[in-house]
């Protein structure tokens, strides 16, 4: 399985990039994403699957300005 890489941009933003290739900018409304599906695992932990490849990657909510980490296996 691909995988996919979260870059926090300076600006604030953040990028998904995909080892096969797909790349996005984030926004605030996954479902305008055109490469990527945001899926809700549990209240907390979600899912970003590329739409190519369906590689995913779960990740957890956090508070603004921290980075973008995996979940914890608890």
């Amino acid at each position: 399985m691909e995988t996919i890489v979260v870059i926090w941009l300076e600006d604030g933003g953040y990028a998904l990039i995909c080892a096969c290739g797909q790349s996005q900018r984030l926004t605030h409304k996954p479902r305008t994403w055109t490469y990527f599906d945001f899926i809700w695992r549990s209240e907390k932990r979600f899912w970003i699957r590329c739409r190519a490849c369906h590689a995913h990657i779960e990740l957890c909510v956090c508070y603004a300005r921290e980075a973008v980490s995996q979940c914890p296996s608890s």
